[in-house]
């Protein structure tokens, strides 16, 4: 089990991303790429400056780095963190990025996670609305 963040991780947070790539392009990529790096979180311009043309929303958004610059982030899955003894929290769901074993991407690119605090309202709003759905 896990929780949903709701209380926003700040900059320097560590956290485990988790997954594998996926699509057709990156099958080459699944037996090189982790199936879970640590990461750093990063101030959000950082993305923003990498990734000029993606209109990042740093309020929306984590961005995340292998802080010691392994072979980079092509996971597909949750960003969590730990809150506590044996409590993990999903801070962020993958975005996008650069693949791992990309000549471009050796762990100095980040990666945009999507921010879960930001949307709890949203999730709150269809897992418990305050009236019921009509017919």
């Amino acid at each position: 089990p896990a929780c949903l963040d709701t209380e926003g991780v700040l900059e320097g947070t560590r956290g485990v991303g988790v997954g594998r790539p996926i699509g057709s392009a990156y099958i080459s990529l699944r037996e090189k790429c982790p199936i879970k790096s640590h990461l750093e979180v990063k101030p959000g311009n950082e993305c923003v400056e990498t990734f000029p043309h993606q209109n990042i929303s740093t309020e929306a958004t984590l961005c995340t780095k292998d802080p010691a610059s392994g072979p980079g982030d092509c996971l597909s899955g949750p960003l969590y963190v730990s809150r506590g003894p044996c409590v993990h929290t999903i801070a962020g769901l993958a975005s996008f990025g650069r693949p791992c074993y990309n000549e471009t991407s050796t762990g100095r690119t980040p990666s945009v996670y999507t921010r879960v605090s930001h949307y709890i309202p949203w999730i709150e709003s269809l897992t418990w609305p305050t009236t019921p759905p009509t017919d």
